[in-house]
C-alpha cells in the first residue's frame, strides 16, 4: 500500500466535545481503515476508553500536549510509525490544551522519514458554545486552536441564546476569517458539510505549549464504591478551582464516567467495557497546587484518603 494516508486534526479545548464529534463522525468511514491518535493532557487515557472500536488503529500520547517538546519526540516516533500501518484516513484528537501552532512544521520534519506519506486535509476546531469567549480571554492555546483552524464547529448551541452565538462568530471571524463555521448540538456535523467545507490551509505559527506554563494536574484514584449523591456533592465543593476534570469512579456495580468542564458535570453509569483502574484526571485553571482541596474534601465526604499524584 503507497497511497498517501489522509490526515485530518481535530483541536478544541477542555469540554468542547471533541470525542464526541470524532465518534459521530467516525460512523462515515466504516468502509475505511482508520487510524486514531489521542493525545490526554493527563498521565492515563480516557478518550481512548470512549472512542475504542473494532477495526481502528487506537494509539495514544498521554501526560501532555505533542505541540510542545516535552512530547515531541513521542509524536515523531509514533506518526512514523503509523505511516507504516495499512490505514486510509489518520485522525489526529490533541490535547484541550494543546495549541497546535506548529502542527504544519512537525509534517514538514517527519517527511522524509514516514513510509507512506501524509496527506493534510485540514484542520477542525470544536467550540463550547457556553465557555469560549471567557476562556478566549484567557487562554492562549484557545485563540491559537481557532487560527490554526480550517473548520470552526460551533457546539452545544441549545446551552446559549443566539446573540451569544453572534458573538462567537464575531470573535472567531475575527481571529481566522477564512475558517467555515457550523453550529451544531452533541458534536453532530452532516458528513457531506463537512467534506465540502474542509480545505487545509497553510498557517504556521509558534505554539504556546511549554512545560513551565503547564497547569497543575492529578491522577486521582480511590477503591471505594461510591454512591452518585456523595459524589456529586464533592464535585460540587471542587469545581471553583478546577479546569477539566474526566474519568472513571467505582459505584456500587460497575463504574461511574465522571465528566467536569466548567459549571458543568455530569456522573453516567459506564459500559462493561471499563477496566478495574478507576482513576481520575483533575486538571486546575492554573499552576497553583490545589491538592489539599482534593485530598481533604474527598476524605471528609468517604471518610477515606484517596492517591493523588501530581503529574
Amino acid at each position: 500500500m503507497s497511497e498517501k494516508i489522509q490526515l485530518i486534526l481535530i483541536s478544541g479545548f477542555m469540554g468542547a466535545g471533541k470525542t464526541t464529534f470524532l465518534q459521530n463522525i467516525l460512523d462515515n468511514y466504516n468502509d475505511y481503515k482508520v487510524g486514531v491518535l489521542v493525545n490526554e493532557f493527563g498521565a492515563i487515557s480516557i478518550d481512548g476508553k470512549v472512542l475504542s472500536r473494532d477495526g481502528i488503529e487506537l494509539i495514544e500520547i498521554n501526560n501532555g500536549s505533542i505541540f510542545c517538546a516535552c512530547l515531541k519526540a513521542d509524536f515523531v516516533k509514533t506518526m512514523i510509525g503509523l505511516s507504516k500501518q495499512p490505514i486510509n484516513y489518520l485522525f489526529i484528537e490533541n490535547s484541550g490544551l494543546g495549541d497546535p501552532s506548529n502542527f504544519l512544521k512537525l509534517l514538514a520534519e517527519i517527511d522524509e522519514y514516514t513510509e507512506r506519506k501524509y496527506d493534510f486535509k485540514g484542520a477542525i476546531c470544536v467550540v463550547d458554545s457556553e465557555l469560549f469567549l471567557d476562556y478566549n480571554e484567557i487562554f492562549t492555546p484557545v485563540q491559537n486552536q481557532i487560527a490554526s483552524s480550517d473548520f470552526v464547529l460551533v457546539n452545544k448551541i441549545d446551552l446559549v441564546d443566539q446573540e451569544q452565538v453572534g458573538k462567537i462568530h464575531q470573535t472567531i471571524e475575527r481571529i481566522n476569517p477564512e475558517a467555515y463555521i457550523y453550529d451544531t448540538q452533541f458534536g453532530q456535523l452532516p458528513f457531506e458539510v463537512l467534506s465540502s467545507h474542509l480545505k487545509a490551509s497553510d498557517y504556521i505559527g509558534e505554539t504556546s505549549n511549554h512545560d513551565w506554563n503547564r497547569p497543575a494536574n492529578y491522577l486521582f484514584s480511590s477503591p471505594l464504591k461510591v454512591e452518585k449523591e456523595p459524589l456529586s456533592e464533592f464535585l460540587s465543593i471542587i469545581k471553583p478551582r478546577i479546569l477539566r476534570l474526566k474519568g472513571f469512579v467505582k459505584a456500587p456495580q460497575g463504574f461511574w464516567h465522571v465528566d467536569m468542564v466548567g459549571d458543568h458535570y455530569q456522573i453516567n453509569p459506564s459500559d462493561s467495557s471499563v477496566d478495574d483502574a478507576a482513576n481520575l484526571v483533575i486538571i486546575g485553571k492554573d499552576n497553583q497546587d490545589f491538592s489539599d482541596l482534593i485530598s481533604k474534601n474527598w476524605e471528609k465526604i468517604f471518610n477515606e484518603k484517596p492517591s493523588l499524584i501530581p503529574n
